[in-house]
């Protein structure tokens, strides 16, 4: 049995590279946001940098401990934001045990978002996951947003239009959180600045792909895994008029 909370929660979740990290970023720097990371609950790994995500659904922790760690942020600011892209995937125990979460659904086409993540996996992931492996979390991710598109616990957050137009997306965010939107301006350029990087000279290579291509191989994969689901997406996203909505 949940209790409700002071606080209003909000979860960010997504393929990895689909812009949940930009969104945090944003979130974070308003002065009514606490940022729910690793270190905030708990679930820091010896030895290993934080970049937002606390993990915290993913790692070997049971529900009543999970309630009891946001409980005791609980009411320490008027709004919580906990990020972790592969959270999707528990995206049900997340509703089942904060009824009243908002959950931020990212999205991002798969060529830029696999770019972004031959970049990251460069850089920092440091992870032995293949390049096929990849596009298949890109899909079971995408459908998992597909599958959740227009319930009313989620907001979708098309990528290529947030960071289009920002400033827009950036008061729909906040209007749908509740923040107030007279910080919008500062908050969107920390979002932007160097003061809120975690790991320098990375974040706009892999916004942007930077140099990094993709080889044939690569290209058949994406469009063998990829392609249907991205077609999906677009025909329900755009059924339900795009972020405007």
């Amino acid at each position: 049995m949940t209790k409700k909370m002071q606080s209003k929660l909000t979860f960010i979740m997504g393929p990895p590279r689909s812009g949940t990290t930009a969104i945090t970023r944003l979130l974070m720097s308003h002065r009514d946001v606490l940022l729910a990371d690793a270190p905030t609950l708990g679930t820091a790994l010896p030895d290993a940098p934080t970049y937002y995500e606390s993990g915290i659904f993913v790692r070997d922790v049971p529900d009543e401990e999970i309630l009891a760690r946001f409980k005791l942020l609980d009411g320490n600011a008027p709004f919580i934001v906990e990020k972790t892209p592969s959270h999707i995937e528990q995206i049900e125990r997340i509703r089942r045990l904060f009824p009243e979460a908002l959950l931020i659904v990212t999205h991002r086409e798969p060529v830029g978002c696999l770019r972004s993540w031959k970049v990251a996996n460069r850089t920092f992931i440091n992870s032995s996951q293949a390049f096929h492996q990849a596009c298949k979390t890109w899909r079971s991710a995408t459908r998992i947003a597909i599958e959740n598109l227009g319930k009313p616990d989620v907001l979708p957050i098309d990528f290529a239009e947030f960071m289009t137009n920002p400033s827009v997306a950036g008061r729909i965010i906040f209007d749908r959180i509740g923040l107030s939107t007279d910080q919008l301006d500062h908050c969107l350029g920390a979002m932007n600045g160097a003061e809120t990087e975690r790991l320098k000279e990375v974040v706009g290579e892999t916004v942007r792909g930077g140099n990094t291509r993709l080889n044939l191989a690569e290209k058949l994969q994406i469009a063998f895994f990829c392609r249907q689901t991205e077609a999906e997406w677009i025909a329900e996203y755009e059924s339900m008029e795009g972020l405007a909505n």
